[in-house]
């Protein structure tokens, strides 16, 4: 019915009516948890597979990517050999997506213990390299299995691959914004910008677009916002209250089916404020243009990084957490052992 899925006058009503949350401009289902594996008895499988996921987490954790091209086709090579009947079952195809879901939950962990903590050059470039090249690997070595199983690895893997395209990219962002951050003149700058616009016109706009929104629960955001401004608060600052935001709005459907659905129409909807407040200042000629759209960005790329954890935990606890010491940079350690190693694995 066209009834209100969200209890009146709570952040919650950010989200959309029910016609809309069934219906998403965007899909975020794949997020999802794949649910309990089934039985599979077979405590060799189980042994091999526990084998395969140390192994890759091992070579992850000391940033030896290349080698994962090699650990992939050994691994599902002696699948084929060792346990054809497995992985040619529905169950067997099941149980290592359940499985898979878990492990790249801890291999992005690894990677990004912390996404405010900024990273070199070297260790972007190869993080951007392996994500390009993930997916051609685990193609490769699938080469003659089953169809099903072929197609859920590679259907597993692109996701992960995408994950971490997003997750460089904000980690990039979010080091350009501290620099800016940390510069007095450039923030006092954006506050001034911002406090030129006249945000009751962009409200107006914004729910004509989508009446269903809670008109309070924007202005109570908003002015959340500008306290962020006054008082010149840190990136990390910024991001703690953005994952309030999230969690605010997501909190009442953790554990329900409307979950994803949810969460997808809340990015939706806030690209689409952001976006308007962006048009106003352009519009204005903004002196600070640049870092305006800059920090746009790093909204709309965290809240999703947010959105995209919450809907993978069905939870909202235990949020990725940010150290206020983020100045130091995570080095590769491989280019400390063998910088001409490094150099052949990323041409």
């Amino acid at each position: 019915d066209g009834t209100s899925l969200l209890l009146s006058n709570t952040s919650a009503d950010f989200a959309v009516d029910v016609d809309a949350v069934d219906q998403p401009v965007f899909d975020l289902k794949v997020l999802v948890p794949p649910g309990p594996p089934p039985l599979i008895d077979n405590s060799e499988f189980q042994k091999f597979y526990s084998k395969y996921e140390s192994d890759l987490l091992r070579l992850v954790s000391q940033e030896e990517y290349a080698k994962v091209e090699d650990l992939w086709n050994d691994t599902w090579t002696a699948a084929a050999t060792r346990f054809p009947e497995i992985i040619n079952s529905a169950d067997g195809v099941r149980y290592c997506q359940v499985r898979d879901f878990s492990l790249y939950m801890e291999m992005m962990h690894i990677i990004f213990p912390d996404i405010l903590h900024t990273m070199s050059a070297t260790l972007t470039k190869m993080i951007r390299n392996f994500s390009k090249k993930m997916c051609s690997w685990m193609e490769a070595s699938l080469s003659g299995l089953p169809t099903a199983f072929k197609n859920q690895k590679l259907k597993d893997v692109e996701l992960v691959a995408q994950r971490l395209k997003r997750w460089t990219s904000l980690s990039h962002i979010i080091k350009t914004a501290i620099d800016f951050v940390n510069k007095g003149h450039q923030f006092t700058m954006l506050y001034e910008d911002y406090s030129s616009i006249d945000f009751d016109a962009i409200l107006e706009q914004f729910l004509l677009l989508d009446p269903g929104c809670s008109k309070d629960t924007i202005i109570s955001f908003e002015e959340d916002f500008r306290r962020i401004h006054t008082q010149e608060y840190s990136v990390v600052d910024w991001c703690e209250w953005m994952k309030k935001v999230a969690v605010s709005v997501l909190s009442p459907f953790v554990n329900t089916k409307k979950l994803s659905a949810v969460a997808a129409k809340l990015y939706v909807n806030w690209t689409m404020l952001t976006t308007l407040v962006i048009r106003d200042l352009t519009l204005r000629s903004a002196a600070s243009f640049g870092l305006s759209h800059l920090m746009r960005l790093l909204c709309d790329e965290y809240i999703f990084y947010t959105v995209e954890h919450i809907v993978s935990r069905e939870s909202c606890d235990n949020l990725p957490s940010h150290s206020r010491n983020i100045l130091p940079e995570r080095q590769a350690k491989r280019e400390e052992v063998n910088p001409s190693k490094k150099r052949k694995d990323e041409q």
